[in-house]
């Protein structure tokens, strides 16, 4: 049951009152901005731990964000690690692109040799 629940809740806000969620099924970990007009999100370790490693752990906001981030890493490496795999896999066929589509938010695999 806990697999399939969804988060109804961002795991923090940084300094700037952005916001972060991360749904499993994505694979990353994605950025609110404050206003909500704006999304980006952190795809692979590297970013994943350099985010980590900015937070400033002296501010309330950003020590919580940390601490949540600290508690769900594997989680969230493995997510992006799996979707980084699927990725390079299919990179290795020049004629297939990986896309993602906006309504479903699943990653589909177009044939561009049609």
């Amino acid at each position: 049951l806990l697999d399939q629940s969804v988060r109804t809740s961002p795991l923090g806000k940084d300094r700037y009152y952005n916001r972060y969620w991360f749904f499993r099924r994505e694979g990353r970990l994605f950025v609110e901005s404050a206003d909500s007009k704006e999304w980006g999100y952190y795809s692979t370790k590297e970013e994943l731990d350099a985010l980590i490693g900015s937070l400033n752990i002296k501010g309330i906001r950003e020590r919580a964000l940390k601490q949540q981030l600290d508690k769900f890493y594997n989680k969230i490496r493995y997510g992006t690690g799996s979707l980084l795999l699927l990725i390079e896999m299919y990179s290795l066929r020049p004629e297939v692109i990986v896309a993602q589509t906006d309504v479903s938010r699943r990653i589909s695999v177009l044939d561009t040799s049609v």
